[in-house]
């Protein structure tokens, strides 16, 4: 039987782009990367100032969402190649079903959020557990 609608999460999903419909320079350029990001922004106006910062605390305020998506083209360039998992390998398929939150994070208290990543070809590779880390 699925999950109640009071047990799902609640996902709001937000996109910068440019008036021509882009979220991001170039393909191959992931707009994470510190040259890339500057690049971007000063593309925007300056009335823009502060605007995304007050519209991402007033969607946390007013929707409190459960998740934060993001897409796999902010951090990993189109022609990164997916990770090969052997067949048969258990240890490596079991890791994909493991949560790969810290219990640190997981046990606190009220923790909710989740910062996901939409990757359908596996390519995005982690290094931080947590905002901070």
């Amino acid at each position: 039987m699925g999950k109640s609608n009071e047990q799902r999460p609640r996902v709001i999903v937000a996109v910068n782009m440019s008036v021509d419909g882009r979220v991001a320079l170039r393909r191959d350029r992931p707009l994470l990367q510190a040259a890339e990001g500057r690049a971007w922004h000063e593309l925007w106006p300056a009335s823009t100032a502060g605007r995304e910062v007050a519209r991402t605390e007033e969607m946390a305020r007013a929707e409190a969402p459960d998740a934060i998506l993001e897409g796999s083209g902010s951090f990993v360039a189109d022609s990164i190649a997916s990770p090969e998992l052997e067949a048969g390998d258990a240890a490596a398929e079991q890791d994909l079903y493991t949560d790969f939150l810290p219990a640190s994070v997981r046990q606190q208290p009220g923790h909710r959020k989740w910062f996901t990543v939409v990757d359908s070809r596996g390519r995005a590779r982690w290094t931080i557990k947590s905002q901070g880390e």
